[in-house]
C-alpha cells in the first residue's frame, strides 16, 4: 500500500475524538496545505489515492503532493498516539520510559529514577512485563553509568533478582504463545485433526502447554488467557465442542474479572 492510500484509509478510520483533536491542533489564521488535503479526504469517503492527487494538485498548482501526504500522515499518527496515552496503559508506560530517557540525558537523574520507579509499579499492576523489563534494565544501566549512587550490593542484587524474575515470566508467556500460534497455524492450514498422526502431533503440543502452565507457579492473566485459548482451540480441533465451550466460558470470566488489563479497544 502506497503512503497516499494508507493516508486515505487512516483519515476515514478516525474517531470523533481524533478528528476533534486534529482540528484543535490545526487551528491557525491561515489554513495549511496539509489541512486542505485532510478536508479533501473527509468530504468524499469514496476518494481514491489517484483522484485525491488530481484534486489536490488542481487546487495547489506547483505544490508537492507527496510532501503534504507524508506530513499529514505524521501529524495524524502523533495525535492518535497522544490521545492513547490517556486511554491505554501500554501507550502510557512506554511514553513515560521515553520521558525518563530524556530526563537522564538532561542530567535530571533523580527525576529520571522517580519516573522509572512509577513505570515499574504501574507495569506490575498492569502485568506489562515488556515495560517492566525495559524500565528495570534502563534503571540498572543508568545506575552503572553514575557509579551506583546510594546503592549497596544487597539492593543491587535484589534489582538483578527482579529482572531475572521478569525474564522468567516473559519466557513462559513467549513459550505458551508460541504453542498457541503453532496450534492456530495448523488449524488454519491443515484443518481439524483426522489421522492418528495429526492427533499425536496435537497431543504433543498439549503436553508441552500443560507443562508450561504447571511450572509457572504464579497467577498470571496472560498465561491463564493463553491457556484457555489453547484449550478451547485444541478441543474444537478434535471435535469436543462441549468442553471447548466450557473453556470459552472460563476465558470470558477471566476477562470480565480483569477489566483493568484490557487494551483500548479490547481485542478479545
Amino acid at each position: 500500500m502506497i503512503k497516499s492510500e494508507a493516508l486515505v484509509y487512516l483519515v476515514n478510520s478516525m474517531t470523533k475524538p481524533e478528528k476533534k483533536a486534529f482540528k484543535m491542533a490545526s487551528l491557525t489564521s491561515k489554513t495549511p496545505n496539509y489541512v486542505k488535503l485532510y478536508n479533501l479526504i473527509t468530504r468524499d469517503k469514496s476518494l481514491t489515492a489517484t483522484s485525491l492527487k488530481e484534486k489536490y494538485l488542481a487546487l495547489h498548482k506547483g505544490a508537492t503532493f507527496e510532501t503534504a501526504v507524508n506530513y499529514l500522515y505524521k501529524i495524524l499518527l502523533n495525535i492518535m498516539l497522544e490521545l492513547r496515552k490517556d486511554q491505554d496503559s501500554y501507550y502510557s508506560l512506554f511514553d513515560k520510559i521515553l520521558k525518563a530517557r530524556i530526563l537522564f540525558e538532561k542530567s535530571l537523574y533523580q527525576e529520571c529514577f522517580d519516573l522509572l520507579n512509577k513505570v515499574k509499579a504501574s507495569a506490575v499492576s498492569f502485568e506489562n512485563y515488556s515495560a517492566l523489563l525495559i524500565s528495570s534494565r534502563l534503571e540498572l544501566d543508568y545506575l552503572l553509568s553514575l557509579n551506583f549512587p546510594g546503592t549497596d550490593e544487597k539492593t543491587l542484587l535484589h534489582k538483578h533478582f527482579k529482572v531475572n524474575e521478569t525474564l522468567r515470566v516473559t519466557q513462559k508467556i513467549h513459550q505458551q504463545s508460541a504453542l498457541y500460534e503453532l496450534l492456530r497455524h495448523r488449524m488454519i492450514y491443515k484443518g481439524n485433526a483426522r489421522s492418528e498422526k495429526q492427533r499425536t502431533e496435537l497431543n504433543d503440543l498439549v503436553v508441552s502447554e500443560m507443562s508450561i502452565v504447571a511450572s509457572s507457579n504464579l497467577e498470571n492473566f496472560e498465561i491463564n488467557k493463553l491457556h484457555q485459548l489453547f484449550q478451547a482451540n485444541y478441543l474444537i480441533n478434535v471435535g469436543d465442542y462441549k468442553s471447548a465451550l466450557h473453556s470459552f466460558y472460563e476465558l470470558n470470566n477471566l476477562l470480565e474479572g480483569n477489566k483493568h488489563l484490557w487494551s483500548d479497544p479490547p481485542i478479545y
